[in-house]
């Protein structure tokens, strides 16, 4: 990678200027597991979660009967998220000039999203800092993640299944990659990146039967419209996404500039 590839969210204006000026809107993975079957682009029923083989070791086999689509997730965990160019959507021109084009593939995904414009985020670096530090002053955060989604086959849920027992367990000193950060293979052409937020949930009160959680959460970070900018999606398609690195002879470093 010669530098970090901008991100792309799809979503109406109103959400995408509030989100430029800072107000940060997150949703639990439970809502796109619930949507699959109404929006199959949108859905996915082991959305930030894994796939597992429940048996009588974690739940008592008469429930069993009545569970559709077994899965273990961290009911806390909310999530965000972006298409991150890879390394196939760059093209060089020249040593300091490269363009960004988007497959066929994955444009008939984004365009499954219906929605007329989408935000450009150049500065990934900047727009993280601006994240994780607005995540460090909430009280009502405990912890906070970013990275791209890694798709894998159904067969290979297994391995993750006991992986998370394991580490939630507290059983293994190697980091265990969270649910959130998961998806099924027929979901690549996403090219998902992804925020993600813990919030401090507390006890539950000995007479508890469950715990019930908000659908969605928001909190205010810096705003990033010096970093962004919404353009109509269909220029995204119709036109390239230009990148220009510029060199500074005083500070011997560079910047990147990026037009459509």
């Amino acid at each position: 990678m010669i530098f970090e590839y901008p991100l792309i969210l799809v979503a109406e204006r109103e959400f995408l200027e509030s989100f430029q000026r800072g107000n940060l809107y997150m949703i639990s993975c439970m809502h796109y597991q619930q949507m699959e079957k109404e929006d199959p682009q949108r859905g996915d029923k082991y959305d930030g979660a894994v796939k597992c083989t429940y048996s009588d070791r974690y739940i008592d086999g008469q429930l069993l009967k009545n569970i559709e689509n077994p899965r273990i997730l961290l009911l806390s965990t909310y999530i965000k998220c972006f298409y991150h160019f890879k390394d196939n959507d760059l093209h060089k021109v020249s040593d300091n000039d490269y363009y960004f084009t988007i497959s066929k593939e994955s444009s008939d995904e984004l365009k499954n999203f219906h929605r007329e414009y989408a935000l450009i985020i150049y500065d990934v670096h900047k727009f993280i800092e601006r994240f994780s530090d607005a995540c460090r002053k909430n009280k009502n955060i405990s912890n906070y993640y970013y990275s791209d989604v890694t798709y894998i086959d159904d067969e290979e849920y297994p391995k993750y299944e006991m992986d998370l027992i394991r580490g939630v367990l507290g059983k293994t000193e190697k980091g265990v990659i969270n649910p959130a950060f998961l998806k099924r293979k027929i979901f690549r052409p996403q090219q998902e990146f992804r925020i993600a937020v813990s919030l401090n949930i507390g006890e539950p009160p000995d007479n508890a039967t469950g715990i019930k959680r908000p659908e969605s959460i928001d909190f205010s970070m810096k705003g990033i419209e010096d970093i962004s900018a919404i353009v109509k999606l269909s220029e995204m398609f119709q036109k390239k996404l230009y990148a220009k690195i510029i060199k500074s002879n005083k500070s011997k470093g560079k910047r990147i500039e990026y037009y459509i």
